[in-house]
């Protein structure tokens, strides 16, 4: 007695189906799947690596505001005597840039307010 015709077709379909996803009946799949794992590990140590790089950087940039704030603190206070808590604000919310020129003004400025007026330094 002979199968009936679905479950033979069905069968046919299998035997085709199966080779095309399954990795060990296909050595080329074996090595894409080897292949992919060696780019993921690539990719994964050169996002660690770039993650370092950035989070060092950072830090440094971090560590360097702070420096620059006490510094300019420290000045202002020999100069002007105790800061206002919005000027303490100010400096800590300053950017490396506006450390730079407040700490370039702080010695010849002749109040607090010119330390972090507008005007532009030549």
């Amino acid at each position: 007695m002979t199968a009936p015709y679905f479950l033979r077709r069905s069968t046919i379909k299998m035997a085709r189906v199966i080779p095309s996803i399954h990795p060990q009946k296909r050595p080329e799949a074996k090595g894409r799947v080897a292949g992919k794992a060696e780019g993921l590990a690539a990719g994964e140590a050169l996002g660690r690596e770039k993650g370092k790089v950035e989070g060092l950087a950072e830090g440094e940039a971090r560590g360097r505001a702070e420096g620059e704030s006490k510094s300019l603190m420290r000045l202002l206070v020999k100069r002007f005597g105790p800061l206002p808590q919005p000027v303490i604000a100010q400096i800590a919310a300053g950017s490396i840039e506006e450390l730079d020129r407040w700490v370039d003004r702080v010695l010849d400025a002749p109040t607090l307010e010119a330390v972090f007026g507008e005007r532009r330094d030549h």
